[in-house]
């Protein structure tokens, strides 16, 4: 999965996200940690010689995109982003998030 479903998109910005929804952005994050080879030691300074990712590191990395969202008021303007371009908005969004760590 290598794109944000507009479907979970608009649950998490009403304040209502799903199961299913949490399960694919976290499944949207994993894809992009591992096809860019993101180290674990962005989530946490733990020691990870192995640099292998677990669930528990993915779920982490998820918990912080929303804070960060939140933190940095990254959604104030998302009201302005047109429904079709929303999805992209969001990864340039995560990937901002990464560079910031």
């Amino acid at each position: 999965m290598n794109r944000f479903n507009l479907k979970y998109i608009n649950e998490l910005l009403s304040g209502n996200l799903s199961l299913e929804g949490y399960s694919h952005i976290l499944s949207v994050l994993g894809y992009y940690t591992k096809s860019n080879k993101w180290p674990v030691s962005i989530v946490s300074s733990k020691s990870n010689f192995e640099n292998k990712w677990e669930r528990v590191d993915f779920e982490e990395l998820t918990q912080q995109y929303f804070e960060w969202l939140l933190v940095k008021n990254k959604l104030t303007h998302i009201h302005k982003v047109p429904e079709n371009y929303k999805a992209y908005y969001f990864l340039q969004l995560l990937m901002s998030f990464i560079s910031d760590k």
